[in-house]
């Protein structure tokens, strides 16, 4: 069921550039219009682009001229086709009697399926410097970035490559005919220029079936399934915050040791695993005392609370905190895990509030266990107790009552 909390994280597993494993989604979510840029750069790093650019390294041969014509002017010299008429027009304007116009020629790199190889490789290029701008070079995406990078400049490198990009215009699509041409053409090459551009047009157009081949090469996401759930239960709440409050949402990028938020709701903002500026350190309680005396014994540091999810309004007042808890024995353990997750959010809610302002927070706070069952649940939400509920939840957008909760607290 870890393919489920890949497909729908997925969007913000796009924008995570940190320490990564390789995810697997199946039928990920992902918006065609906010996401297509981040898709464009991992088909610069997939297959069809690859394979493309490693055929043209071991066959450069392939790459294919076409006997053309340049008109050239000259002084009795003559090395082509004389054009009579722009001879004498030439001639009668210069006072030259010897000069003469003439179609001399040449070998061209101007031809359709030249023009698809080209594009494909400079679109290649461009994705590749700007994927590399947006993810640093400490995320796990910068090996695949730099060895694809090597690649397209061995290939640019190569004379007929460079001599086929100095005469064709890639600012421009190829046309349909071009497109044919390559497709049809009996060099592997072309075929194969043609398939890469396909793969994007696709992807471009959100064909689900291309991006979900691309991405289960490509897409990378956090070491440990239990960090996925938390970010899970980030876009879940992010989701049902910004349709309850009717602003727009926003995702941000994820990168290593950063400290800002990973959602963007109108004016709000939601962090991951971070503190915020707003929480200051609550004074002990006397369990925690007596755990601190023995860790300091031992020599051991106590560790720092950081809620899983905290939901935060423009001048840093705390509108919700969510805590998830991911574990793999669905029968025994949603008790355990529930336990373990009350007490977290109530540490955590003490570092933001006290008295009746830290019950108000909490009874807008929610709780993610990976499965709840229904049938261990109350028969109806408590008004002032925080919000319970499962991966199942997240997935049907089962959030009503707490966005309810938490756009209430964001508008006073």
């Amino acid at each position: 069921m870890t393919s489920d909390l890949d497909d729908f994280a997925t969007r913000l597993l796009l924008r995570y550039f940190r320490s990564a494993r390789s995810a697997k989604p199946v039928d990920p979510r992902f918006s065609k219009t906010e996401d297509l840029e981040i898709l464009r750069y991992h088909w610069a790093v997939s297959r069809p682009v690859s394979d493309l650019c490693n055929h043209l390294v071991h066959n450069r041969h392939e790459v294919q001229s076409a006997l053309g014509e340049i008109v050239r002017t000259d002084d009795a010299m003559v090395r082509g086709r004389i054009d009579a008429r722009k001879t004498v027009v030439a001639r009668a304007l210069s006072g030259h009697p010897t000069r003469v116009v003439f179609a001399q020629p040449m070998r061209v790199y101007t031809s359709g399926p030249n023009h698809v190889l080209v594009w494909v490789l400079q679109r290649t290029n461009i994705l590749l410097s700007r994927f590399m701008e947006e993810v640093g070079t400490t995320s796990d995406y910068a090996n695949s970035i730099i060895d694809g990078a090597k690649l397209i400049g061995t290939v640019r490198r190569i004379s007929s490559v460079a001599q086929a990009m100095h005469e064709t215009d890639a600012s421009q699509r190829p046309s349909p005919q071009s497109l044919v041409q390559a497709a049809s053409s009996r060099k592997k090459l072309y075929r194969l220029a043609y398939s890469a551009f396909r793969s994007l047009q696709r992807i471009e157009d959100g064909d689900p079936e291309t991006i979900v081949e691309m991405l289960r090469e490509t897409l990378l996401g956090p070491l440990h399934d239990w960090q996925t759930f938390e970010l899970a239960l980030a876009l879940g709440m992010a989701t049902a915050f910004s349709d309850k409050t009717s602003q727009p949402l926003r995702l941000l990028p994820i990168y290593p040791g950063s400290a800002k938020a990973v959602i963007q709701i109108g004016t709000c903002r939601i962090y991951w695993q971070n503190r915020t500026s707003s929480y200051s350190e609550p004074e002990a309680e006397p369990s925690e005392v007596i755990v601190d005396g023995i860790l300091t014994a031992y020599g051991i540091a106590a560790g720092s609370d950081r809620p899983d999810i905290v939901l935060v309004k423009e001048d840093g007042a705390i509108i919700a905190i969510g805590e998830a808890k991911f574990f793999t024995n669905e029968m025994e353990s949603w008790r355990s895990a529930f336990r373990e997750a009350t007490a977290q959010i109530v540490r955590y809610g003490r570092g933001y509030a006290s008295g009746s302002a830290l019950h108000e927070l909490l009874s807008r706070s929610l709780i993610a266990l990976w499965h709840y069952p229904k049938e261990e649940r109350p028969n109806s939400l408590l008004a002032d107790k925080p919000v319970a509920l499962d991966f199942v939840d997240l997935i049907e957008g089962n959030l009503h009552e707490w966005s309810d909760r938490a756009a209430k607290a964001a508008a006073i």
